[in-house]
């Protein structure tokens, strides 16, 4: 019976060791959640919204709104439209903005050289800094040669540069 205890003893210890070494291994860490993904930036074709009239339209410097699209369009606001005076296409979809904050000097078309806009459901900001005009000539129009375009979702944020103008 003596082997037979050796084996078995032999076979505890062995068990009794790993199951020390598997106690002290380190427990796989949970991953961080992941971020929050800001949105993915499309053009808007003029069919896409549904104001009209004076406003600004930004689009990626070297392309054509007609043929590329447009970034977004910011109409006159109007204290009556609860959907916002400005449309931006995030994700796919048509995202509707208020005008929150305006400074700087006061552009054709109702705008301004920094505006900030709030979406109607408060989870993006996009702030709008126009930094170089030129005048094309026409008294209704502005040539807009650049300008920024601030995405802020969830503490993350996007910069896009843009092109376009301003007018009635």
């Amino acid at each position: 019976m003596a082997p037979f205890s050796a084996s078995i003893l032999r076979s505890s210890l062995v068990c009794a060791a790993l199951f020390a070494m598997g106690c002290q291994a380190e427990m796989p860490v949970e991953p961080p959640p992941p971020a929050a993904a800001l949105p993915t930036v499309g053009t808007l074709a003029f069919d896409d919204i549904d104001l009209f009239g004076c406003g600004l339209t930004l689009l990626p410097p070297g392309t054509d709104a007609r043929a590329d699209g447009f970034y977004l369009f910011s109409g006159l606001p109007d204290d009556t439209d609860p959907t916002g005076s400005m449309r931006m296409k995030l994700d796919d979809e048509v995202v509707n903005f208020v005008r929150t904050e305006t400074s700087g000097e006061e552009l054709i078309g109702g705008q301004f050289a920094s505006q900030t806009f709030v979406s109607q459901d408060g989870q993006t900001t996009v702030v709008v800094e126009i930094t170089q005009t030129a005048d094309p000539g026409d008294q209704e129009v502005l040539a807009i040669e650049g300008a920024t375009i601030r995405i802020e979702q969830e503490g993350e944020s996007l910069t896009l540069e843009a092109v376009g103008d301003t007018g009635c």
